[in-house]
């Protein structure tokens, strides 16, 4: 099951069991629903980062003119 975040995908998500057929369709949706946050998540931690960085190199690009 893929983690689709904005038109493109972040990773996946893989489900096993030993038996077959041993996913009704309600548990299909519940993995869905994990792979939708999980791919949020993982978004979010993405921005974080980039926000991050570029915070770092703003602030060292005024210290740089200041001096």
């Amino acid at each position: 099951m893929g983690l689709p975040v904005q038109e493109s995908v972040t990773g996946a998500l893989n489900v096993y069991s030993t038996t077959a057929e041993a996913f009704d369709d309600s548990a299909v949706r519940m993995a869905a629903s994990f792979a939708e946050y999980a791919a949020v998540a993982l978004a979010n931690a993405h921005l974080y980062d980039t926000t991050t960085t570029l915070t770092v190199r703003i602030c060292s690009a005024s210290v740089a003119v200041r001096s």
